[in-house]
């Protein structure tokens, strides 16, 4: 496959999109983590309400396609509350992404052996600071390699935001072609923008697993 003379504009193009689609992405993993951590907590809790309005969440988030969510805030919102496109993007990134990580979280707390628990209590700890002291942070070490390899699946999931007009790579590749551009060369392009972005994340991924599992051996 050869490389069409005209692709010198839409290149222009395409690299405008790659900052709005690292803004998106990391404004929404930055709130699903916090969020995330939050609804993981209510999972967790003695509580049966906040039990069942996590476990509700969890799942119905998670059934709900990013592109529906996006585009029922920022057109089903709209008379209410109007926003800008970026924010109804993050926004909608955010929501659904948080049940994911909630889960990762859960996941974590729950894998802390019973036994570190009982012997923390053991020492004299109270529950609240065997919880926080013991079995969060444990918890969150073994969430973190999950997590951080989210960020990737958010990065290419980003590509919904095209869809309300945010000039993310896709949106800017899918201009390009209506100008004319070869759009086969144009989204193998596209597709290169984001792989390489999203190596970056895998490399980070990996070294903060490794560097844990040297602590923890440590």
């Amino acid at each position: 496959m050869t490389i069409d003379a005209g692709l010198g504009p839409a290149l222009e193009l395409l690299l405008q999109g790659i900052w709005p689609t690292l803004l998106v992405t990391a404004c929404a993993y930055l709130i699903a983590a916090a969020l995330g951590m939050v609804v993981a907590l209510m999972r967790v809790s003695p509580v049966k309400a906040l039990r069942l309005c996590g476990a509700a969440y969890v799942e119905v988030l998670r059934g709900m396609p990013s592109l529906v969510m996006v585009l029922l805030i920022y057109f089903g919102l709209s008379d209410l509350l109007p926003m800008p496109p970026m924010v109804a993007a993050i926004t909608g990134l955010a929501l659904v992404n948080t049940a994911y990580l909630a889960e990762y979280y859960r996941a974590g707390i729950e894998a802390v052996p019973r036994g570190q628990r009982e012997a923390a209590e053991a020492l004299g700890l109270t529950g609240r600071q065997v919880f926080w002291r013991i079995i969060w942070r444990q918890g969150v070490r073994v969430a973190l390699p999950p997590s951080t390899s989210q960020a990737i699946g958010m990065l290419k999931e980003s590509a919904v935001i095209s869809a309300i007009g945010v000039a993310d790579i896709t949106f800017q590749a899918l201009t390009a072609a209506h100008r004319g551009a070869p759009p086969i060369q144009l989204f193998a392009i596209a597709g290169g923008l984001y792989l390489c972005l999203s190596i970056p994340i895998a490399v980070l991924s990996r070294t903060v697993e490794h560097r844990m599992q040297n602590r923890t051996a440590a």
